[in-house]
């Protein structure tokens, strides 16, 4: 009876280990790949054009996730302004990594409601508001980091 208590103890100590050192490592990543992708939309299709960059930042991969998640957090349904079609934008996914594993991936396209999606390593999902009313935007936050291209939404044609 006393081997099992100390079984039950012994894997329970393991669990919450486990669950805090995620925590940890998902929160601290050592790495971001940002892909940032020009996109023109039109009434009959989306089309990708040739404007594509992409960079990998070791230095600010932590700053650039806590901005991400200290903005105004989207927990329900959202009313986005629609565009005149058509138009160009920038669509940005970011992958964060960890001593190499991926903890979590973003995803946000510099048109509408701007949201920023982030899924994290066990697919968790928040959504948060790109822009700000009392600050700079997500998309201006990482453009002065690594010189990501600047949102500018623009009428095709």
């Amino acid at each position: 009876m006393k081997k099992n208590r100390v079984i039950i103890i012994i894997a329970i100590f393991l669990v919450g280990l486990l669950i805090v050192s995620s925590v940890i490592i998902i929160n601290t990543p050592d790495m971001v790949q940002i892909d940032v992708t020009q996109i023109e939309r039109s009434l009959l299709q989306t089309t990708t054009l040739g404007g594509t960059f992409s960079t990998s930042d070791s230095s600010h991969a932590r700053d650039i996730l806590s901005n991400m998640t200290s903005r105004l957090q989207v927990t329900g349904p959202i009313s986005c302004p629609s565009n005149a079609i058509p138009f160009t934008y920038y669509h940005y996914h970011l992958v964060f990594h960890h001593f190499g594993f991926i903890t979590a991936t973003a995803e946000g396209e510099s048109w509408g409601c701007q949201i920023l999606t982030i899924t994290y390593f066990g697919g968790i999902q928040k959504r948060y508001l790109a822009i700000s009313a009392d600050g700079p935007s997500f998309w201006q936050y990482v453009h002065d980091l690594d010189h990501t291209p600047l949102p500018q939404l623009s009428l095709a044609g």
